[in-house]
């Protein structure tokens, strides 16, 4: 059965599933807003509309047998406030637990979470009962990031990771009050997803040392055994149906992804939502059932169902985009002959509009097969739009992401300047093009921008580090390790963009969060005070209040990239 959901016009976020009837708790964007929302999929009624916020919401669940629901929201200093919101009542209740929690995880009455201690570099676990307010700390963190992975059906376990570098990570199992290290038990190297089946068991997806993903059982305290090994390098989870003995996984192989059953040898039986092109955001078990969330280029996210027989049923239908602009799908090969893939937006109507080349952030993140709003506008407004994946994104298998490790740019830039020797194929534009990117997009905007000032004409960053020795002193303490893994020598000044000033010349918008505890706020001032100087045209625009997430400064980010834009085009053609 499927429902029209009114008044979701910015569509599904992220979802979760009551374990006794078919409620599904999802957060959806609404109106520059975050809201979280109570859906029956059996009645197709939005039940309640429990919560509005121009933050965004983390870890959110049902508790006390369904009555009520635990949810966090994360600041623009990306710490956690807590709130339990009663169904009967409709009353909303601030938890207070701390004011530096930066992760959390609830499944029934407990709670686990993160702490930052300011103070220091340890990044602590808790354990929250929320029947009873008792808190215990069960892990005390080292220099490096703590996170929950995932935690048990009735919480009485959960996996931790300390990442200490973006290749170096120690995974605890924790349970009735001891924490078992898996790798003095394995050989586990990295860890992707995990399934647990019960309170002491649980199905890793992970990779040893050197080696390809395997597919682990692990039962509290000491056996694990690998069941598989050799799993296709781009799978992002694997979920085990018990009452089967089959596999769910979903792969994330380039743009888009795949969703396949696995049999009792691990080999591929069958492919779910055959022909379907797009994004698997994410995927729950529900008894012997699958729930999962996926979008496409034309629709919103959407919550189908999976029978344990393979029938796909299409629970929610947040309505389509008619108008939208479908992007093909080009590849081409860089400088070294790696291929490098992009979506393309093309501009129907003008063929020889200006191009724009959207650069994502991470970098270990990727652009895929699923509707953004930036692109549609932008070739609304005149423009091709291009989406390159680069190397250090996610999606293409592990030596693709690490290609940026040691050497932030120099890839990248070979990649992105290979996208505009290809554009130039296409015969889109001859004329210089503009780039825009956030966070480290925008830092690879500014490095393009300064090595081949003949083929860029304009670039917008938004949070992207302007000089990495800044940036490095100024991160949290707990990414001392990764920042030394992605910067192993001290030539970190010669792959920033201040280190390409003389030389640069593109008209610049700098959009920054004057409270961003990642990127220096303070940096992207001078380096726009160092443009001034050069008689470059810069603009810098300051979001009071806002940190690394853009989100809550849409209005004043489009006000002032249109006018930008504008500008860089008039100037274009006046030359």
């Amino acid at each position: 059965m499927m429902y029209e959901i009114e008044g979701m016009e910015g569509g599904l976020l992220e979802f979760v599933t009551s374990k006794a009837d078919e409620k599904i708790l999802f957060s959806s964007a609404v109106n520059n807003l975050q809201r979280l929302n109570l859906f029956d999929s059996y009645t197709g009624d939005l039940e309640h509309i429990i919560y509005e916020t121009k933050y965004n919401f983390g870890s959110f669940n049902f508790i006390d047998n369904n009555k009520k629901v635990f949810f966090s929201i994360i600041n623009s200093s990306e710490i956690c406030s807590h709130f339990i919101y009663d169904l009967a009542s409709e009353y909303v209740e601030e938890i207070l637990i701390s004011d530096t929690v930066t992760d959390g995880m609830c499944m029934e009455n407990v709670y686990y979470y993160v702490d930052r201690n300011s103070s220091s570099d340890q990044n602590n676990v808790f354990k929250l009962d929320l029947n009873t307010g008792k808190i215990d700390q069960i892990y005390e963190g080292t220099s490096g990031v703590s996170s929950i992975l995932n935690v048990s059906p009735y919480g009485e376990s959960a996996i931790i990771s300390q990442m200490y570098s973006s290749t170096t990570f120690k995974a605890l199992f924790y349970h009735s009050e001891n924490i078992i290290d898996l790798h003095s038990i394995s050989k586990l190297s990295s860890i992707q997803s995990v399934d647990f089946l019960n309170e002491k068991e649980c199905m890793i997806l992970g990779r040893e040392e050197k080696g390809s993903l395997c597919i682990f059982r692990y039962i509290y305290p000491d056996q694990i055994t690998k069941l598989a090994e050799g799993i296709e390098d781009e799978s992002y989870c694997v979920l085990y149906n018990s009452d089967l003995n089959k596999w769910v996984n979903v792969v994330r192989k380039g743009v888009v992804d795949k969703l396949y059953i696995l049999g009792e040898d691990f080999k591929l039986e069958k492919v779910i939502l055959d022909g379907f092109k797009g994004v698997i955001h994410d995927i729950q078990k529900v008894g012997k059932d699958y729930l999962v969330s996926t979008s496409s280029v034309k629709e919103r996210k959407n919550i189908y169902r999976i029978r344990s027989s393979g029938k796909v049923e299409k629970i929610t239908s947040f309505s389509l985009y008619e108008s939208s602009i479908i992007p093909s799908i080009e590849t081409f090969r860089s400088k070294d002959g790696t291929s490098i893939e992009t979506l393309l937006y093309k501009n129907n109507e003008y063929d020889e509009a200006p191009v724009i080349i959207y650069l994502h952030g991470g970098p270990h993140a990727a652009n895929r097969y699923q509707f953004s709003i930036l692109p549609q506008i932008l070739v609304s407004e005149g423009f091709h739009v291009m989406l390159p994946n680069f190397r250090g994104s996610t999606c293409y298998g592990e030596l693709f992401e690490k290609e940026v490790y040691g050497d932030w740019s120099t890839k990248p830039s070979e990649d992105i300047k290979a996208t505009i020797n290809f554009a130039r194929k296409l015969g889109l534009s001859q004329d210089k093009f503009i780039l825009f990117g956030a966070s480290y997009g925008g830092y690879l905007s500014l490095i393009c921008a300064g090595k081949y000032p003949d083929l860029i004409s304009g670039v917008i960053s938004m949070g992207g580090p302007t000089d990495l020795e800044a940036f490095i002193k100024h991160v949290p303490s707990s990414w001392s390790s990764m920042m030394k893994e992605w910067f192993p020598s001290k030539n970190s000044r010669s792959m920033s963009p201040l280190h390409y000033i003389e030389q640069y010349s593109s008209s610049t918008l700098l959009i920054y969060g004057e409270d961003d505890i990642r990127v220096p706020y303070q940096a992207a001032v001078e380096f726009h005070d160092e443009l001034i100087k050069k008689n470059i045209d810069s603009t810098f625009v300051k979001l009071s209040g806002t940190g690394h997430d853009f989100s809550i400064a849409t209005s004043q980010i489009s006000e002032a990239c249109t006018s930008f834009l504008t500008e860089v085009i008039e100037k274009e053609q006046l030359n």
